[in-house]
C-alpha cells in the first residue's frame, strides 16, 4: 500500500532523461495509494537496449478507483503528495511535464495492467524538446489491461485539431488472435 509519500523520477543533475526502463522478466508493481511524480521521464516497459533483455517485462498499476488510486503525475503537482520540488508556489503542473507510460512489444501482456489509477500532466517529449513524444499511455505492439482510470490534462496542443490522445497505439496493438480447429487442425470437442 502506498504511504502518500511520493516517489520522484527525474533526470540526474545535468541529465536530460530520467526514464525508468523495466527489464525483461521483471514486474514493477505500483500499489493503491502510491504516488509517482515525474519530470522529463518515461516509464518504458519491455523496450530494448544494448545491455538489457526486454522480453517478459511488466508494469502493474493496481489502484482502487476513487478510493485509493495509484497516481502518476507531474513533479510540479503540489495538490498530490505535497510540495515535492520544494519551490512553494513557484511552479504549477502543466500538460507534458513528463513523457508517458510506454508498453512495447517486449512487455508481458498477461501481467501488464493499469487499473484504478490517475495519470495526469504527461505526454511531453523526453528528453525535453529533443526526444520522442508519447501520449500519456502508448502501446507499441502491446495489449495490457487498461480499466477504470482517470487520464487527464496530458499532451501538448497548439490547436484543437492537433490534440493528443490519452491513449494511443500502433496498428499491431489491435491484432485479433484466434484459436480454432481451422488454424490448429484440432477440434474443440
Amino acid at each position: 500500500e502506498g504511504t502518500g509519500q511520493p516517489y520522484v523520477v527525474e533526470p540526474a543533475a545535468g541529465g536530460l532523461n530520467g526514464t525508468i526502463r523495466i527489464p525483461g522478466f521483471t514486474t514493477m508493481v505500483v500499489e493503491p495509494g502510491a504516488i509517482i511524480k515525474m519530470r522529463a521521464s518515461n516509464i518504458d516497459v519491455g523496450g530494448s537496449s544494448d545491455t538489457v533483455a526486454s522480453a517478459g517485462a511488466a508494469l502493474q498499476l493496481r489502484g482502487q478507483p476513487t478510493v485509493r488510486p495509484a497516481i502518476i503525475t507531474s513533479l510540479k503537482n503540489d495538490a498530490v503528495g505535497g510540495d515535492t520540488n520544494r519551490d512553494a508556489t513557484n511552479s504549477i503542473p502543466q500538460a507534458a511535464d513528463w513523457g508517458g507510460i510506454v508498453y512495447r512489444d517486449g512487455s508481458d501482456d498477461n501481467l501488464s495492467l493499469i487499473n484504478g489509477s490517475e495519470i495526469t500532466y504527461g505526454g511531453g517529449p523526453v528528453p525535453r524538446a529533443l526526444g520522442p513524444r508519447f501520449d500519456a499511455i502508448y502501446l507499441e505492439s502491446a495489449r495490457p489491461g487498461i480499466t477504470n482510470n482517470v487520464i487527464a490534462n496530458n499532451g501538448v496542443s497548439a490547436l484543437p485539431r492537433d490534440a493528443q490522445a490519452a491513449i494511443s497505439a500502433n496498428f499491431n496493438s489491435f491484432v485479433v488472435d484466434t484459436f480454432d480447429r481451422t488454424t490448429t487442425g484440432q477440434s474443440s470437442a
